[in-house]
């Protein structure tokens, strides 16, 4: 889903968390060299980031306004253990 990239929400841990130099350098290199990022932009359902904190950082670097983002599946790992899935 496209998603204008000033409305997703990054937590404290993430910004406490930023990614060494090395590892952005990498990632902008995977960027530049296939025109999409090597991990995806996964928010949860209120557009707080949960992965792909350095491709949330590559997009601000290169002024992206909008980016394409994918829903975390996280509601699924959490279901309750006794709930059977047809």
């Amino acid at each position: 889903m496209i998603k204008k990239l000033k409305n997703i929400k990054i937590s404290k841990q993430f910004k406490m968390n930023y990614p060494g130099q090395i590892k952005l350098m990498s990632k902008i290199e995977y960027y530049l060299r296939n025109n999409k990022f090597e991990q995806p932009i996964v928010i949860n359902k209120n557009n707080i980031l949960v992965d792909g904190y350095t491709s949330y950082i590559i997009a601000q670097m290169l002024n992206k306004k909008i980016c394409e983002s994918e829903k975390s599946m996280k509601q699924l790992v959490d279901m309750p253990r006794n709930l059977q899935i047809l």
